[in-house]
């Protein structure tokens, strides 16, 4: 149990991707620090070139309301973090709806947290 009274959240193993919204200077360095520990990275952002983009095992090209690259997002990551300043929040419950397993690591707002535990049935 958590101090909040909740189940823990679920341990993810090293092998398993993470996922990024967001590929500038910190998801790069995120990346980094999660490719260290044996994670994978799936990083979404629209820039071809963004900096975590250009590290992660996957890049996906896709805005931040993109519903395609969310649910490849979603598909592809074991958990989901955001570390953009211009992620939206509309991107946190489209992708976390893809993701039953998803744990939101760094919400853009807690309205986003509600929705995403709503949408998984996960209390966060």
């Amino acid at each position: 149990m958590s101090e909040s009274g909740g189940a823990a959240p679920a341990f993810i193993a090293p092998g398993a991707t993470l996922g990024v919204l967001g590929g500038g200077q910190l998801g790069r360095m995120f990346a980094h620090a999660a490719q260290r520990s044996g994670y994978a990275v799936a990083v979404l952002d629209p820039d071809p070139a963004s900096p975590a983009g250009r590290v992660a095992e996957q890049h996906i090209e896709a805005g931040y309301l993109d519903r395609g690259g969310l649910a490849r997002l979603a598909d592809a990551s074991a958990a989901i973090t955001t570390i953009a300043a211009t992620t939206t929040a509309a991107s946190v419950p489209t992708a976390g709806r893809r993701v039953a397993r998803a744990e939101l690591t760094s919400p853009p707002e807690p309205t986003s947290v509600k929705l995403l535990g709503e949408s998984t049935g996960t209390l966060l």
